[in-house]
């Protein structure tokens, strides 16, 4: 990897990370200390992270999507509210079954750690590819890069 050079990773896909199991069960869809090591994303340029759901088959719990950050290496988390880069999304928010396929977009330049997490509602979706299926992508610039 160019620290330099503007690139994309794609960090999960369908499965990865697994999905919830139980109701009101929550996963962490991205944490960046756990993925690159604490306090990595600025030496990453890191400036965006998108989250799509491609396919859903039961919604979150109310505001069951929620992003955090972290100054000390991922030891603490603070909950944020954030608006996505259209300006229209805002966390925390509830991802609903009915409008797949659904991308958020969170401008994280700046952020020692950030951290998304998703909370099942009172039915979990069901882990295969019509019930739980997104891709993470880390922007650290325009151009992407799949790893």
């Amino acid at each position: 990897m160019n620290f330099g050079a503007p690139e994309s990773f794609v960090i999960g896909k369908r499965g990865d990370p697994a999905a919830p199991t139980a109701a009101s069960e929550e996963v962490t869809l991205f944490d960046s200390s756990a993925s690159f090591g604490p306090k990595m994303l600025r030496q990453l340029n890191a400036t965006m992270l998108e989250i799509t759901f491609n396919a859903l088959d039961q919604s979150s719990a109310t505001s069951g999507l929620i992003a955090y950050t972290s100054n000390d290496g991922g030891d603490s988390w603070v909950a944020n509210t954030m608006i996505d880069d259209s300006g229209t999304a805002s966390m925390p928010d509830t991802v609903t079954y009915t409008a797949m396929p659904d991308t958020w977009r969170w401008p994280i330049t700046g952020f020692a750690d950030f951290k998304i997490t998703f909370t099942a509602g009172a039915t979990p979706p069901t882990d295969s590819a019509t019930g739980w299926d997104l891709t993470i992508v880390l922007h650290c610039g325009a151009m992407a890069v799949q790893r």
